[in-house]
């Protein structure tokens, strides 16, 4: 493992445990290095968002989008700080970008359907919504999302199994 590696691993641990600072601090230390990094300019892109710099985060993963132009996670995090800059195209465009590398991204799918319906085209997001349940059938937040645009007295037909899970305390 290299040591631009092993310093990303750190990072990483440190921004999943929310320790912000240090990650950002280490992706800045692999980019000095290398500032094509992409994993590092997206990981970068995510701490500006999480901070609320979504100009600078869009700066970052798009250019991580350019050093690696064939990783969906980096256009769906750019759809994400779109649509907090409220660039609704271009978010779309972002989420269609990650559905043309992987169909089956049933978050992307799942966002692109909430875009499309707060933009009023709520039967092409009620199709979106249907996209994501048949890659993921279990993927609440898209049938939370087709159940409310689903017109009155309709009943979906969708087959969902809801597994309840005793825990006996002892």
């Amino acid at each position: 493992m290299t040591i631009i590696s092993q310093t990303l691993q750190i990072a990483l641990k440190h921004h999943q445990e929310g320790q912000l600072q240090q990650a950002e601090s280490l992706y800045h230390q692999i980019l000095q290095e290398n500032p094509g990094h992409s994993d590092a300019l997206n990981l970068s892109g995510l701490i500006a968002h999480q901070t609320g710099n979504n100009t600078k985060a869009a700066k970052l993963i798009n250019r991580a989008i350019l050093s690696n132009p064939n990783n969906p996670d980096y256009y769906y995090n750019l759809g994400i700080v779109l649509s907090s800059l409220e660039q609704w195209t271009e978010a779309i465009q972002a989420y269609r970008q990650t559905l043309n590398i992987k169909p089956d991204y049933f978050e992307a799918l799942n966002n692109l359907g909430n875009l499309l319906r707060n933009h009023g085209n709520t039967e092409n997001a009620i199709e979106i919504y249907n996209k994501a349940l048949k890659y993921k059938p279990d993927y609440i937040k898209a049938f939370s999302n087709l159940l409310y645009d689903m017109p009155p007295f309709f009943v979906p037909p969708l087959k969902l199994e809801f597994r309840i899970i005793q825990t006996v305390v002892t």
